[in-house]
């Protein structure tokens, strides 16, 4: 179930279906009535809540370890790489490809014709969308590691 009103929804149609849903662990039939019904509500709230406690520790280790520097999935930015332990840290010709970029657009190239010259002389592969998000601050990453 993803949530307690989606259990008690489950139950209340196999209610209306005829259906028994048995719980052996709390008692038996939990679309009548009675104690089992009651144990079943309790059980659903419960483990909603519990599955929003787990979703709150996720991200904050998740927040944590990126504050930390760490790597904690996705698609890693252009411009960095991910250490064997697991940091991310930014790749040595980012920088040389970021000055070579705006060299290129001062001269009036376009984003197209960056791209290709990109992955003509540094072997990177860039979309023309990201070399216009990256010389143009779009992208936090960028930014911080043109600083």
């Amino acid at each position: 179930f993803r949530s307690a009103c989606d259990a008690l929804n489950v139950a209340e149609d196999f209610r209306v279906k005829g259906v028994h849903l048995h719980v052996l662990d709390i008692g038996g039939d939990v679309t009548g009535n009675g104690v089992a019904t009651l144990v079943f509500n309790i059980l659903a709230a419960v483990a909603e809540m519990e599955r929003g406690r787990i979703s709150e520790r996720v991200r904050s280790v998740k927040q944590h370890r990126r504050e930390a520097g760490y790597f904690t999935g996705g698609h890693v930015a252009r411009g960095f790489n991910v250490t064997e332990d697991g940091k991310l840290v930014a790749d040595d010709r980012w920088q040389d490809i970021l000055d070579a970029m705006k060299q290129m657009r001062a001269e009036g190239m376009t984003y197209r014709a960056i791209a290709t010259q990109v992955g003509d002389n540094y072997e990177m592969a860039l979309d023309h969308s990201t070399i216009f998000r990256v010389l143009n601050g779009k992208r936090e990453q960028d930014s911080v590691v043109a600083a």
